[in-house]
């Protein structure tokens, strides 16, 4: 059903009229009263103007309260795939305080109830493409759910637009993002909208690529922190956010030829299927438009960091963050040469220092844990004290990643502090893929580690162990492991071996593994 546009949607008075709101949609309205007819959000051929989008967010907020009863703090499950209504959804419900848990819409039904168990949501937005999986894993859980694709325009469209609360304080919780910890269950990381928008106004400040004529590509998932944050960025300053459904290279370049893109973000993977292509192939794309790339994620190599800047010129960052602490750290087009290996200096309001285990700090030079503070950061984990307790120290936040400083005060990271694979930009963590392996009656025991990849970053591999007398071929593991694991988990390669190293406590070696793994591949 189409909804009319309408560049001035009343709203409801704030608690105190004298504040200038910091809430995630208080850009986007400001910028509908400056250009109401320009197109906000693209989609394919779809879009949706500034006027648009901001009615669409009061009808999810006058829905919310009118018709769900939602009260502010319950919470949203919201399993959708990047489409044209995700920032309506989440900038909506948030306005009516009711935070988003963004879950991956490739989840399966098991890793959906383990998520809507942990948070408790009372309404769960799904797609026709993911509706099976995510009615599943919330039945028994939610109250009502509503369908991208089959009955959320009908839902919209009887939401009276002019009875949208606005109730939401800027250090109220927005979204929750879920994202694994070392134990492999899933946390939910508590956003709030100052936190959001500040991290919006660092990037244009670093970027210098957001305003009124930018037209940013969202090339990652918008349930991640970053492919959220790509999407609100444009629209919050007035620009454009060109969304891709889904990544394929020649989609990707096509849509940066077609929408004149100025910024695009892009992980190892995209760059590594960018690179395969020939000179020809990469020649039917008319880039030219494009004043800023952006490689976050996974680390980015030096070599790939060469060839994107002798193809595209110097318009390369690379940034470093996390779900946590959001960005951290960026290396400029400049230094991309000059600093190898390198994720460059603090975003504004950044602090960043390189600690011992002992907490003090260490020297230029020596390596340690990278502990961060800003107010860029989450607001902490939902419903996990003790492990908020051990990421967050006096205001200061880590990722558990180790690094160095030089001289100048540029970041290196060195390694991981656990044993995290991010494999096509997507974190995977060891311990889920191990304990299905586990389950399969062949197996003694496993070892899950990520080694180098030219497309994925890290390829997920598992080593195994069979029980003696059993019998399983690599082939029949990933197809034990497909059946129960969302597809960027499954292991890409399968290696059957002998016991695996375990120290005297009797804990397996996951890094004794991956050495010798690395020792015996041909580099």
């Amino acid at each position: 059903m189409t909804i009319s546009p309408t560049a001035r949607t009343p709203r409801a008075a704030r608690p105190d009229d004298r504040r200038v709101g910091l809430t995630i949609s208080d850009g986007i309205r400001a910028a509908a009263l400056a250009r109401p007819h320009r197109p906000a959000i693209v989609l394919g051929d779809e879009h949706l103007t500034y006027a648009q989008l901001v009615e669409r967010i009061d009808r999810v907020a006058a829905g919310a309260v009118g018709d769900l009863r939602l009260a502010p703090g319950d919470r949203v499950a919201v399993v959708l795939p990047n489409c044209l209504p995700y920032l309506e959804i989440v900038c909506g419900f948030a306005q009516a305080g009711a935070p988003c848990a963004l879950l991956p819409p490739m989840a399966i039904a098991d890793e959906v109830r383990t998520i809507v168990e942990d948070c408790t949501p009372r309404v769960l937005v799904c797609h026709t493409s993911n509706e099976d999986a995510a009615r599943a894993g919330a039945q028994g859980i939610v109250e009502r759910v509503l369908v991208v694709g089959r009955d959320y325009e009908d839902w919209l469209a009887r939401a009276n637009p002019g009875l949208a609360p606005d109730i939401a304080d800027e250090t109220a919780i927005f979204s929750i993002p879920y994202t694994s910890g070392a134990t492999g269950r899933p946390k939910g990381v508590m956003l709030s909208h100052r936190s959001r928008i500040l991290s919006a106004y660092a990037l244009a400040a670093e970027y210098r690529a957001f305003g009124p004529d930018s037209r940013m590509l969202v090339t990652t998932p918008a349930f991640h922190g970053v492919g959220f944050l790509h999407m609100l960025a444009p629209c919050w300053f007035g620009g454009q956010a060109v969304v891709l459904p889904r990544f394929s290279i020649d989609a990707l370049l096509g849509t940066v030829e077609a929408h004149r893109i100025t910024k695009v973000h892009m992980v190892p993977a995209h760059f590594a299927a960018w690179h395969a292509l020939s000179a020809n192939e990469r020649g039917r794309f008319d880039t030219s438009s494009l004043r800023c790339i952006v490689s976050g994620t996974a680390p980015l190599a030096q070599v790939m960091k060469e060839r994107i800047m002798e193809a595209f010129g110097p318009i390369l960052h690379e940034r470093y963050g996390s779900t946590e602490a959001s960005i951290v750290t960026n290396l400029r087009p400049e230094d991309q040469l000059r600093k190898q290996a390198c994720v460059g200096n603090p975003f504004m309001s950044v602090e960043v220092e390189i600690r011992a285990p002992d907490g003090h700090v260490l020297p230029a030079g020596e390596t340690g844990e990278l502990w961060s503070r800003s107010p860029l950061m989450f607001s902490g984990y939902w419903q996990r004290p003790e492990t908020e307790a051990q990421v967050i120290r006096d205001g200061w936040v880590s990722a558990g990643d180790l690094a160095w400083q030089d001289e100048e005060g540029y970041t290196y990271l060195v390694d991981r502090k656990n044993d995290m694979i991010i494999s096509g930009g997507e974190n995977i963590y060891p311990r889920e893929v191990e304990e299905v392996l586990a389950r399969h009656p062949a197996v003694a025991e496993a070892a899950v580690v990520g080694l180098p990849h030219d497309y994925w970053g890290e390829a997920v591999t598992a080593f195994v162990h069979l029980r003696d007398g059993h019998h399983a071929t690599p082939t029949d593991l990933h197809a034990w492991c497909a059946a129960s694991l969302a597809k960027w988990k499954v292991p890409k390669s399968v290696v059957l071996r002998g016991p695996l190293p375990r120290n005297s406590m009797g804990k397996v070696l996951r890094r004794t593994v991956k050495s010798e793994a690395l020792a015996s591949t041909p580099r």
